[in-house]
């Protein structure tokens, strides 16, 4: 596990950009963290360092949205608005374990069972005070 302390969006860029160089397609991340903790923000830097030339928004209400980066696919999925049971039925194991990159939001209301079987990173994020955030990296081999 690697922790970063980062106090302004340049210093989360940062670390979203080290990140981008350790990926390789293809990857799952998954993000945990309150709301307002900067899940969003981080994802849209780590896209961008991978090579996403659309503007990144978020897919709260639409689930996914997939972004072409170099050579690949980068998939960005919010879990915030949907109850733990229905997303078992979405069939994110094609997004999971595709030809991409996959960032999931809200990843606690994933079943586990999903992804116990592939490598993955987690992604934690912690508000501190004074707008300052913990940005926490474990990776599952």
């Amino acid at each position: 596990m690697t922790t970063y302390l980062v106090k302004t969006l340049e210093d989360t860029a940062m670390v979203a950009s080290k990140l981008a160089k350790e990926l390789s397609v293809p990857a799952l991340l998954l993000f945990y963290g309150n709301l307002g903790s900067g899940k969003t923000a981080f994802i849209k830097l780590l896209a961008s360092a991978l090579g996403a030339k659309a503007v990144v928004r978020s897919p709260s209400f639409t689930l996914i949205n997939e972004y072409k980066i170099k050579n690949s696919k980068f998939f960005h999925i919010d879990l915030y608005r949907l109850k733990t049971g229905k997303i078992n039925e979405l069939g994110l194991e094609e997004y999971i374990y595709g030809n991409g990159v996959c960032a999931v939001e809200w990843a606690d209301k994933l079943n586990k069972n999903i992804f116990a079987n592939s490598s993955y990173c987690e992604v934690s994020i912690v508000l501190l005070e004074n707008l300052e955030r913990e940005i926490k990296i474990t990776w599952n081999k």
